[in-house]
């Protein structure tokens, strides 16, 4: 007897060529840019939850398109599979929003931001957190509940919107480089 789950895809797990990591990395950068625009929509409509969330994931879908070339670095069955891992796990892929001083700059711009992460010092888990704010209602110790809708305002939807741009241009590795 066959269940549903069986006729899915299955992720794969192995090694990659330079053309297929060229091409995964132009797909995830492909996706980042399509969501953009689709988060630049939202705004435009007044969703600006929505549009943080997927800002956020575009902002995944960059760092995907580099973490990618780990998997080509990859030695031996371990560091693959560990390559993997991270290719796959939000906090790996939103590590991407906190190198050099980006976050910084983006937390000067919009303070407000800074008050939604954990706490201080957060790195990649600081972002899934703002998105997790960003797409579900909750309800917090403090007795405090939480909506999506108005959890962010325009100018912060239009931060993260202009911050995945920048990741989203930031060049692919070529298949000579790979």
């Amino acid at each position: 007897m066959s269940s549903e789950q069986d006729d899915l895809p299955h992720l794969y797990w192995g090694e990659l060529t330079a053309e297929e990591i060229g091409a995964v990395s132009a797909a995830a950068k492909y996706n980042a840019k399509s969501l953009i625009m689709s988060a630049e929509r939202l705004v435009e409509c007044g969703h600006f939850s929505s549009s943080v969330a997927l800002s956020i994931i575009a902002i995944e879908e960059c760092g995907k398109s580099h973490l990618i070339g780990d998997v080509g670095l990859s030695s031996n069955k371990t560091e693959l599979q560990k390559a993997w891992k991270r290719f796959r796990n939000h906090s790996e892929k939103n590590l991407f929003w906190f190198y050099g001083e980006f976050a910084k700059m983006f937390i000067h711009k919009e303070p407000s931001l800074e008050a939604l992460l954990p706490k201080p010092g957060s790195t990649a888990k600081g972002l899934d957190y703002i998105k997790q704010l960003a797409l579900y209602a909750d309800y917090y110790e403090d007795r405090t509940i939480t909506v999506p809708f108005s959890a962010f305002k325009k100018e912060q939807a239009q931060l993260l919107i202009d911050y995945a741009k920048m990741f989203s241009e930031f060049p692919i590795a070529s298949k000579k480089e790979v």
